[in-house]
């Protein structure tokens, strides 16, 4: 339970510091799952501040394969942002997209992820894989873009 606050408290400016403490604090659990979740919330400032260096990313690309399968999700989203930040688009799309094509546990975040690699790949002239994702958004998770960014959250 104070893993699920402390992430949602990462969104609330004033109570972000004492999230980021939370998470600090849980990050030394003897609980793999709790550390590991833990540590994946707090790369969220690296995100916000864009402190993401190509070491981050190879470190994250390496380290998600390690979680279970069903814990993979909020990590591959992360990833993605982080490529974006980098201006990698393909390599963000493609991240993003295995959210809805392996890992679609999670609809809040899979639909934001859909949503990020249509953009990502519409930033780089690939039109038509950019309005197949905008559609899937709207099809299959029935969800319009102004709808699910204020739901999601990692």
């Amino acid at each position: 339970m104070k893993l699920i606050g402390a992430s949602i408290l990462l969104n609330v400016p004033t109570e972000e510091k004492n999230a980021d403490q939370v998470l600090k604090d849980l990050s030394r659990s003897i609980d793999d799952n709790i550390r590991m979740l833990a540590t994946w919330q707090q790369r969220r400032f690296r995100i916000r501040a864009n402190q993401i260096g190509v070491s981050d990313i190879k470190s994250w690309e390496s380290r998600i394969p390690r979680l279970k399968p069903t814990l993979r999700s909020g990590p591959y989203f992360l990833l993605g942002q982080a490529h974006l930040l980098r201006k990698q688009y393909e390599l963000a799309a493609s991240v993003f997209l295995k959210l809805p094509i392996v890992y679609d546990s999670n609809h809040p975040i899979t639909a934001r992820a859909c949503f990020e690699a249509a953009r990502a790949l519409e930033t780089v002239g690939q039109r038509q894989q950019a309005v197949w994702g905008f559609q899937e958004v709207v099809d299959r998770y029935n969800l319009s873009q102004p709808s699910i960014a204020p739901r999601v959250s990692i």
